[in-house]
């Protein structure tokens, strides 16, 4: 008998919804989660619902399972995940290490994220639970689809408000934020740090890439670009503008253009 299976990982115990079953793990590797899931989906539908950081973990396991990753290998249970509840989730980045804010994990897992579902039209419905005092501007990147929710909660998150996010028995508090594109140009100086430019092009994306971005890199400024192409895969422009390098004459920008970073690159 195919049971729904419920997925939490975050503090306490989460709820059980009837016919469901909850299990509670603690995978801070996404491909971890992948496999766990791959032995213990019986073929009903899946809830994920991660606190904190692990909601990060949960996006990019999703991403994993749909094949958008460097093994391309799409997991059966992937298109059975019906609601993915992210419960103060710093979709931003927050803290140190690999999930700090304008770090590249973050900053390529949110333009994996927006370019998944440009190309997919995915049943799943991501619903992100917030604090009142969280900002709302760090949910930008979720809530680029027709399927994202953004819900409020007074106080704290108790199993009601799971319960109803993951059976859809809500109402989100605030319009998703949408506006429309504009094309956008970034200025990298030789005082541009790299965490701060990474941290606003994963905004900017979110918002404008359908509308064209392009950088102008002067001086020292060309440095701080290289190294976001480099650890960055994702990162991309439709016209890069390099004004009295610091590289090496022989830096390989071919190499940038044939990974489909930049569309085309003058030197002034």
């Amino acid at each position: 008998m195919r049971r729904n299976l419920l997925i939490y990982q975050g503090p306490g115990a989460a709820p059980t919804p009837e016919g469901w079953r909850t299990e509670k793990v603690s995978h801070h590797d996404p491909r971890h989660l992948c496999r766990w899931i791959d032995r213990h989906w019986e073929g009903g539908r899946i809830a994920l619902v991660g606190h904190g950081t692990a909601g990060l973990v949960f996006r990019h396991a999703y991403l994993v399972a749909n094949g958008d990753d460097d093994s391309r290998e799409h997991r059966p249970w992937a298109g059975h995940v019906s609601r993915m509840v992210l419960l103060a989730t710093p979709n931003r980045g927050a803290g140190v290490g690999r999930f700090r804010r304008g770090g590249p994990y973050v900053t390529d897992l949110r333009i994996r994220w927006v370019d998944h579902f440009d190309r997919t039209t995915d049943p799943v419905k991501v619903v992100q639970i917030d604090l009142p005092s969280a900002r709302r501007e760090d949910c930008v990147d979720v809530e680029q689809f027709p399927n994202a929710r953004h819900v409020t909660t007074p106080d704290v998150f108790d199993n009601r408000a799971i319960l109803d996010a993951v059976l859809g028995r809500f109402q989100p508090t605030t319009p998703p934020v949408r506006p429309a594109p504009q094309p956008m140009e970034f200025l990298l100086t030789p005082y541009t740090r790299l965490r701060t430019f990474l941290d606003v092009y994963a905004q900017t994306y979110a918002l404008h890439r359908h509308a064209g971005i392009t950088v102008t890199a002067v001086e020292g400024g060309t440095k701080t670009l290289a190294r976001a192409l480099s650890k960055v895969p994702t990162l991309r422009f439709d016209a890069v503008h390099l004004e009295r390098t610091a590289l090496p004459p022989d830096f390989p920008w071919h190499r940038v253009v044939e990974r489909e970073q930049a569309g085309q690159i003058t030197h002034r």
